[in-house]
């Protein structure tokens, strides 16, 4: 995968005739060139040298063709595996659990919980209807919420408690009081002591399949306090209300898991669904439908068995044995030129790509294997109220999809590398990629002063507003800023004076500044490309000797090829195609000359008709030799009329500039305008604000007084 960097590594001769940078013919003996004869000599004859860059060109093709080849499967294998099923399935059950009549944002403590439950969630999935009654008739196994979907097991709470707290009270102010209370949940304070009526609601550990639940506002272990509900509508509301008669949630309450699964019977897919609810020891809830969902080709091999299936397993397979060998490659390369492999960035982006391939084959293998064992949904055929959690194995199938997309971006990304090849855009991708050696260096700089306004706004509004609260979603919230997708005036609306300053800063120097220098690095690789001639050499001596032409070279191979086994076995072929492609260049070249002719009668008719000047000269055709050699540098001269019309095109594009960039001025003076004006209204306010506060205690001292 790394031919076509040795080939554009190789290091061309210039040389020096009559001061300027001009191409060597290259028709002597030998040159000086660098180690691309592969026989440890200084010198390579024009001979070796065009054969080593032919064996260069068509290695690179080859490459080239490996690797879209590559591409090709690993895409087809990512796009078979998706289903439009999978997100319509997830949106269903989002909209029965989240209804409008009873949004999920509306909770706000645990009796609000114990509504939700009893109004939304046990008429959502165990109702009896007609959809229900009809998927009953077509099977009496699981339990359905519907026509076509079905619940493996029953509907799980699973509860996250902490331990009451003494000695809460903060010290020395209140140190002579005793004051009890519940924290936030971590290791330390998570409870795992038995509670309710005769201790009936013990900590059970989940024994497998069960992951971590990372929350807003901690990090909750697969185990904890869990009671199922019954399967039908009027037993899992009887068990709703001895819990609320027993107290199964209350202040010590961190956490509860709504959990439960459900299976498409009509594709195989699976849906593993938590309503998570988080109490805040502050006294903020926060709301969750997780719903991550899996395919039956995602657990087995092959899935259901279908075409499609099958074929989605064949290529992850074709796509592991180019994975392979492109690390056998790798590996080739290291041995050979290990002081330098790792110095290209291209290797190390090859490498990251496979270990993710790699990774990614690895966990759906383990998926394979866990899912095999598992069993999932045996036990629930003979006896419904058995849960089973499929957590982890939804979790490792949403991961392997994730570093699949990622994967995708690396690939697509890669094709760049080869795009500088192809004919018709290697001029466009080289002066882009020629842009990069000050993108770094800028990415540097803006990712400095990302930081730097990223933990500004954390520490000067991240007690205020959600969205600020920590540094990880202050940048977050600031990328999108940047994309105007999220706008900045909650900021301003709390501190109109520090907000607007920051608003100000952020917005000069992270849109107007940063844009303006992506694009002057743009503007500045096209105009090195367009007029360097150290460019313009480089290019024109790979153009002679057809370096790093690979798709150029492949044609031509075929083309030699196949006109030596047509000379071979079919020389009369050969040669009324040869004798056509002469007669097609013999008329062309007669279109020219004729085109020529008229050209030239056409300037001599202009000359005899264009006034004194024109009817002063003599006829081209009655000059001598001499006289048209010796006036051949007067004749070039331009005329008054044609250096009247250059003037007034050069003024009028010097007029067309100048209107551009007033304009621009313009622009940037009016939106400065505006952030003066607002700043203004921000000072008219804080005024206000401090005439108000001063009157008001005026007012309470004089009350004072009296």
């Amino acid at each position: 995968m790394k031919k076509d960097d040795k080939a554009n590594g190789q290091q061309l001769a210039l040389v020096s005739k009559g001061g300027d940078n001009q191409l060597a013919p290259f028709k002597g003996d030998a040159f000086e060139g660098g180690s691309g004869s592969g026989s440890g000599d200084s010198t390579e004859t024009p001979e070796r040298k065009e054969r080593r860059i032919r064996d260069e060109n068509l290695s690179l093709c080859m490459s080239i063709s490996q690797f879209f080849f590559f591409l090709l499967f690993f895409s087809t294998a990512m796009l078979v595996n998706q289903s439009v099923a999978t997100s319509r399935m997830g949106d269903h059950i989002r909209k029965k659990l989240n209804p409008a009549r009873f949004p999920l944002t509306t909770i706000r403590d645990t009796d609000d919980m114990y509504d939700y439950l009893e109004q939304v969630v046990v008429p959502a999935l165990l109702e009896n209807n007609t959809d229900t009654q009809v998927a009953e008739q077509t099977s009496r196994y699981f339990t359905p919420i519907d026509v076509s979907n079905r619940m493996l097991g029953p509907i799980r709470l699973r509860q996250a408690r902490v331990r009451l707290k003494n000695d809460c009270q903060v010290t020395p102010l209140f140190q002579q009081y005793s004051v009890s209370c519940y924290p936030g949940f971590d290791a330390g304070t998570k409870s795992q002591d038995s509670f309710g009526p005769e201790d009936k609601y013990k900590y059970t550990e989940e024994l497998a399949g069960g992951t971590p639940f990372s929350g807003t506002f901690s990090t909750y272990e697969p185990h904890g306090y869990m009671f199922n509900l019954a399967t039908n509508t009027t037993g899992a509301l009887e068990h709703l209300k001895m819990l609320r008669e027993d107290v199964f949630m209350d202040s010590a309450t961190r956490a509860l898991f709504t959990e439960f699964n459900i299976w498409n019977s009509n594709i195989g897919l699976y849906a593993v669904v938590q309503v998570v609810i988080e109490f805040g020891p502050s006294g903020g809830v926060f709301h969750q439908i997780e719903i991550m969902t899996m395919t039956q080709r995602q657990l087995n091999a092959g899935g259901l068995g279908s075409e499609m299936d099958w074929l989605a397993f064949v290529l992850l397979i074709c796509v592991m044995v180019f994975v392979v060998q492109f690390i056998l490659e790798e590996i080739q390369e290291i041995m050979e030129n290990w002081r330098s492999y790792f110095f290209d960035a291209w290797n190390l982006l090859d490498w990251l790509n496979m270990m993710l391939l790699l990774i990614g084959f690895t966990l759906r293998s383990l998926l394979f294997a866990d899912a095999g064992n598992a069993n999932i949904g045996v036990e629930q055929l003979t006896n419904v109220d058995v849960f089973q959690t499929l957590t982890s194995y939804a979790s490792d199938a949403t991961t392997v999809r994730v570093l699949n997309a990622f994967n995708c971006v690396l690939l697509w990304g890669k094709v760049t590398k080869y795009l500088r090849h192809m004919p018709l855009v290697k001029d466009l991708i080289r002066t882009v990629w020629a842009a990069f050696d000050l993108f770094l260096p800028f990415l540097i700089m803006f990712s400095v002063a990302l930081l730097g306004f990223t933990m500004a706004f954390n520490i000067g509004f991240g007690d205020k507003l959600p969205e600020l609260a920590n540094f990880s979603t202050s940048l977050v919230y600031l990328l999108r800023a940047f994309l105007k997708d999220v706008q900045l005036m909650p900021v301003y609306g709390i501190t109109p004076m520090f907000g607007a300053v920051l608003i100000l800063l952020f917005y000069v120097n992270m849109m107007l500044v940063a844009v303006a220098l992506m694009l002057a690095m743009m503007a500045d690789s096209i105009f090195n490309g367009k007029y360097s001639e150290e460019i313009k050499a480089d290019v024109a001596e790979k153009a002679f000797w057809h370096e790093d032409e690979p798709i150029e070279e492949l044609y031509r191979t075929i083309n030699s090829t196949v006109a030596r086994y047509t000379i071979r076995y079919m020389p009369m072929v050969y040669y009324y195609y040869v004798k056509h492609l002469k007669s097609r260049e013999a008329e062309d070249a007669s279109f020219k000359l004729d085109s020529l002719e008229d050209d030239e009668k056409m300037a001599i008719e202009n000359g005899n008709t264009a006034g004194s000047w024109g009817a002063n000269q003599p006829a081209i055709d009655d000059r001598s030799d001499s006289d048209y050699s010796s006036s051949e540098e007067e004749d070039n001269r331009p005329t008054s009329e044609e250096l009247k019309r250059a003037i007034e095109h050069m003024s009028g594009r010097i007029l067309s500039e100048i209107t551009v960039v007033g304009i621009e001025v313009k622009s940037e003076l009016h939106d400065v305008c505006e952030r003066v004006a607002q700043m203004q209204m921000a000072v008219e306010e804080l005024t206000w604000r401090t005439d108000k506060v001063r009157s008001d205690q005026e007012l309470e001292m004089a009350d004072a007084e009296e």
